[in-house]
């Protein structure tokens, strides 16, 4: 587990169910396709701080130790923020059939070879760009069945900028469509249009503009030179389908039992030790659509 991992899949043709079967006849071999993704290898990250005794007498602050607990924080920032660039696709760890893949692509350009497309360009604004999104998530077809995907979006991913714009479209009770400046004035009122299939939980995070800012022009296909790019992009899918957490073991912060032989030997009075183990990777790009807002 802790190493690269090869995941197998089988899957059963749908379409190999299309002859009838006739009476007191046996019934037909059905195949199955063989396929397997490939999981990164686990990363093992973490560290120790420690304070003397000299140290600890000079702390006028009494924040010192306080400051020594946030070691756990700041590793779990770190580890946030591996995840979100796997999500947004500057990462790409996506391998199918041991043939590495962007995770978001057009399905023709070259290392976008999925066969698939799962990235367009819809600015979320309205129901409109929703119904576009869901679109392209069902025009993508399963990879053994050849049938639309099984698994509707749940979620959609945007940055905290956009979740304003997101939580308007997706939980508005009343929506007013028309044109009030026309003669005569022309307006509808309606409930919100977006189906309940379609109503997914809004995920944010405040450090997704600054990794689609740190990404852009990289590999991944991102295209974000300033803040008001970056905040454009949006994501519609089912996260659970489409990504993995491989976990070794979880984060973990300790502190070091009292009278340990550093404190002996060089007065280090105490010492926190935060460490996880565990790799982010992408099962099934299928399952989630990327879109830069540009449109």
């Amino acid at each position: 587990l802790q190493d690269e991992e090869k995941v197998p899949g089988i899957g059963i043709v749908a379409d190999e169910f299309e002859d009838n079967v006739t009476e007191g006849e046996p019934y037909p071999t059905v195949g199955l396709s063989e396929n397997f993704i490939t999981i990164p290898a686990a990363e093992k990250k973490g560290g120790i701080i420690g304070v003397t005794k000299e140290a600890l007498i000079a702390d006028r602050t009494g924040l010192l130790i306080d400051r020594m607990r946030t070691l756990g924080n700041a590793l779990g920032i770190r580890k946030e923020k591996s995840i979100i660039d796997v999500v947004i696709g500057a990462v790409n760890p996506y391998s199918y059939k041991n043939e590495a893949r962007l995770t978001y692509g057009d399905g023709a350009t070259a290392g976008q070879a999925l066969g698939f497309i799962n990235e367009a360009t819809p600015a979320l604004i309205n129901y409109t760009d929703v119904q576009e999104i869901a679109e392209v998530y069902y025009a993508i077809l399963e990879q053994d069945t050849n049938e639309p995907l099984s698994h509707a979006p749940t979620t959609v991913i945007c940055t905290g900028q956009l979740s304003w714009t997101a939580s308007a479209v997706f939980t508005d009770v009343q929506v007013r469509l028309g044109d009030i400046t026309a003669v005569p004035a022309i307006q509808s009122i309606g409930t919100n249009r977006i189906p309940d299939k379609f109503k997914a939980a809004i995920a944010t995070n405040e450090y997704i503009t600054q990794r689609l800012l740190l990404a852009n022009g990289g590999p991944g296909g991102i295209a974000a030179a300033d803040r008001d790019a970056a905040n454009a992009y949006w994501f519609m899918g089912n996260p659970q389908m489409a990504f993995v957490w491989k976990e070794i073991w979880p984060l973990t912060v300790i502190e070091e039992p009292t009278n340990a032989t550093v404190s002996f030997e060089q007065d280090i009075v105490l010492r926190f030790k935060a460490s996880y183990k565990g790799v982010a990777g992408v099962k099934n790009p299928r399952f989630m659509i990327r879109s830069d807002g540009t449109a």
